[in-house]
């Protein structure tokens, strides 16, 4: 496991990978609901925050990858509001260009 994380950090060239999604489910209901959705990765914490969150909005959900309960969990915990805070308190942007390092 340490191997592959170590080889992700090197292809998305950074040090740093936030987590976002994991932070905010703390229930695996939830987390089972919903189909793997790739990685995200930036030196920008509130970049990659609203990148994760945009991600999980737009998502069309379907059968078996339902990603209401992930956002109504979201909206019940303020996460979309801590986001633009934090970019109002000079945490980082909420500007994000999303690149596909599997597509080049």
């Amino acid at each position: 496991m340490e191997k592959m994380f170590a080889e992700q950090l090197r292809r998305l060239r950074t040090d740093y990978i936030d987590y976002y999604l994991m932070h905010i489910l703390t229930d695996v209901a939830t987390w089972d609901k919903l189909k793997d959705m790739g990685i995200m990765a930036s030196l920008d914490p509130v970049a990659l925050d609203k990148a994760c969150l945009d991600m999980v909005f737009n998502h069309k959900s379907t059968e078996g990858d339902d990603a209401k309960p992930l956002i109504e969990r979201i909206n019940r915990q303020h996460g979309t509001h801590i986001v633009d805070y934090a970019e109002k308190i000079g945490l980082g942007s909420t500007a994000y260009v999303v690149v596909d390092i599997d597509n080049k």
